[in-house]
This record gives C-alpha cells, structure tokens and sequence, in this order.
C-alpha cells in the first residue's frame, strides 16, 4: 500500500480523536466511558495499519492485532485473560510460524539447474 494512504488513514483518526475529545471537554459528549471501554481499539487499528502497509510482515501485524482484540475483550468482560501470561507462549509461536513460512518461501525460489 502507498505510503501517502497509510498517513490518511493515521491523519484521520487523530483528527477523529481530536473532535472527540474537543466535544468531550465542552460537554457536548462524555468520552470518559467510552475510551475506558474501547481504548484497545487504538491497538487493533495500528495492526491492522502495519498489515496494509507492509503484508511481507503480517506476523507482527498479527500479533498486534491480536493483543489489541485480546485487550479489548477483557475491558469489554467477554473473557477474562492475563495479556502477560499470553505474551512468551504467542513470541514462541510466532517465532515458530516465522521459520515454517521462511523456509517455505525458500524452498520455493530454489530452482533445479542440470
């Protein structure tokens, strides 16, 4: 993806946050619920931004996301989860997933020469 489309993206959800807590202050809307419930959606959206701006690292784009939605499920009482307790096992997972899809990216560009 372009790199001016991944700055838009980012512009516009600063001006958004912007606007909001400007309201917020001149007590046209109360944010204060309101971010204490979906501030991890802050988290989710910049995954996701990683993932679009660059698909050869979707791993960490993945990983993000995940911690995003895994916060977010917790502030929203769905499940009730330690992030800590997931961080080590998902790193070995991860690193795990990176070696398989490394090696085999490069047992496909290996050609046969006789």
């Amino acid at each position: 993806m372009k790199p001016h489309i991944t700055r838009s993206a980012a512009g516009i959800g600063i001006v958004i946050i912007g606007v909001v807590l400007l309201l917020s202050n001149l007590g046209v809307a109360g944010f204060d619920q309101i971010a204490r419930d979906w501030w991890p959606l802050i988290i989710v959206g910049v995954g996701i931004l990683m993932f679009v701006n660059d698909i050869k690292n979707y791993l960490w784009a993945l990983l993000v996301t995940g911690v995003g939605v895994a916060l977010q499920l917790r502030e929203l009482d769905i499940v009730t989860i330690n992030i800590f307790q997931l961080f080590w096992p998902a790193v070995i997972l991860i690193v795990g997933l990176s070696i398989i899809f490394n090696l085999m990216g490069s047992a496909k560009r290996v050609s046969k020469e006789k």
